[in-house]
Order: structure tokens, then C-alpha cells, then sequence
């Protein structure tokens, strides 16, 4: 059973690492990745996706597109509560 699992876990992972490219209609969740980081954190640690998540605030503080005001306002929402949830460093916190 172990095997399966890890090998789901590895094609997800290969899955995720492709959305964007050859202009992929699907990217990674900003929502989603907030969401799991404050509620079911990976065993393998979220620094990687604290990472990802704070690089993927805009210059003027919020999360999302800017077109898009009712997803940004959750995406923004769901990035602030993991970040003070979990943001035990100086960048995370900054």
C-alpha cells in the first residue's frame, strides 16, 4: 500500500511541477496552497510553500489578479491567515 501511495504522491508532484508550462489553463492555487498549509501541513514541512506563497504577493500587498476581486480577496485572506499562522520567520512575517 505504501508503494501506491508513494507513487501517487510522486506523480502529483510531477503533475503540479507541469501546470503552468506549454500555457497551461491551470496554475498552482494560491487559495489551495494557503488552505493546506493552515489546515493539513505536508509531513515533509511547508517552508517550500511558504516560500511559494509569499513570492506570490503583489507589489501593492494582496494575493491574486487584480481583475479578479472577489478571488483575490479570499486569495489574499487565505495567504494572511497562513503567514501569521505559521510564519515563524523574519520574511514570512515582514
Amino acid at each position: 500500500m505504501n508503494r501506491i501511495v508513494d507513487l501517487l504522491v510522486t506523480d502529483l508532484r510531477y503533475l503540479v511541477n507541469d501546470l503552468s508550462k506549454d500555457e497551461g489553463l491551470i496554475c498552482p492555487s494560491l487559495y489551495d496552497t494557503a488552505q493546506v498549509i493552515r489546515m493539513a501541513p505536508p509531513e515533509e514541512g511547508i517552508w517550500s510553500a511558504m516560500d511559494w506563497l509569499r513570492d506570490q504577493q503583489q507589489p501593492e500587498g494582496g494575493w491574486g489578479k487584480l481583475d479578479l476581486p472577489r478571488i483575490r480577496d479570499i486569495s489574499t485572506l487565505a495567504a494572511v491567515l497562513a503567514l501569521h499562522q505559521h510564519g515563524m520567520r523574519a520574511r514570512d512575517r515582514a
